[in-house]
C-alpha cells in the first residue's frame, strides 16, 4: 500500500466518521419532531410529509451556510479521485529514479609536518682587541 492509498483511506475513513455523526444527528431530530407531531393527533404519512419539509429546508440552510467550504472539499475529493486514477498509469511512464552515486572515497590523510631542523647557533666572532678564546 503507498502513500496515496494511505491518505485516500485516511480521508474516507474522516468523511464515514463525517457522515455517521450527521445521520445520528438526523435520526435523532426525526425522532424529537415525530415525538412532538404525535400528540397532535396526525398520521405517519403527515409526518413523514413535514419531516421531508423541515430536512429540505435544513439542507437549503446548510448549502447556502457552507457553499464555499462545501465547494473546496469537494475540488480536494476530485483532485485525490484524479490523483487516485492518474497513479498506475505515472508509475509505468514516469522512469524510475536513478540511483544515487556511490559516495566518494574519503581524502587521503594529510602527510605528518616535517619535525624543525635542530638550530645550532653560529660561532660568535671575538670582539676586537679581546685575547683569543681558548681551546680546549
Amino acid at each position: 500500500m503507498n502513500d496515496l492509498d494511505r491518505i485516500s483511506a485516511a480521508i474516507l475513513d474522516v468523511l464515514n466518521s463525517i457522515i455517521h455523526v450527521i445521520l445520528q444527528g438526523v435520526v435523532w431530530l426525526e425522532n424529537f419532531i415525530r415525538g412532538l407531531l404525535a400528540p397532535l393527533g396526525l398520521g405517519p404519512h403527515t409526518q413523514s410529509l413535514i419531516l421531508l419539509l423541515i430536512l429540505l429546508l435544513i439542507i437549503l440552510i446548510v448549502l447556502a451556510a457552507f457553499r464555499g467550504i462545501l465547494r473546496v472539499l469537494l475540488f480536494l475529493l476530485l483532485i485525490v479521485v484524479l490523483a487516485e486514477a492518474i497513479a498506475p498509469v505515472a508509475r509505468d511512464v514516469i522512469p524510475a529514479a536513478p540511483a544515487p552515486a556511490p559516495a566518494l572515497p574519503p581524502p587521503p590523510a594529510a602527510p605528518a609536518p616535517l619535525a624543525p631542523a635542530p638550530v645550532t647557533p653560529a660561532p660568535v666572532p671575538p670582539a676586537p682587541g679581546a685575547p683569543p678564546a681558548q681551546q680546549q
